[in-house]
């Protein structure tokens, strides 16, 4: 099991050619650099984002770890600008 410390989240990005239609509309230079993905874990410290929320994750990220062949980005959540609710 992983657990994220502080107000870090571990992030597990998804593959964007499986996303649904959505209202969401991206202006034609970002989408280049866009990736989501879905929340999977939080620490104790992180006050907005659950598990299961979809999230527009930053350009960069700094740790990546792969776990029982998952691969996972861990981040603060503070590096999360944007949630996506349905």
């Amino acid at each position: 099991m992983i657990e994220p410390l502080q107000d870090n989240v571990i992030v597990e990005p998804m593959d964007e050619s499986k996303l649904p239609p959505s209202h969401i509309t991206l202006p034609e230079r970002a989408r280049d650099d866009v990736r989501f993905g879905w929340v999977r874990f939080v620490g104790p410290n992180v006050l907005v984002l659950k598990p299961g929320n979809r999230v527009i994750l930053p350009t960069w990220n700094d740790d990546k770890l792969e776990v029982s062949g998952k691969k996972y980005i861990v981040l603060a959540e503070k590096n999360i600008s944007v949630r996506i609710s349905e």
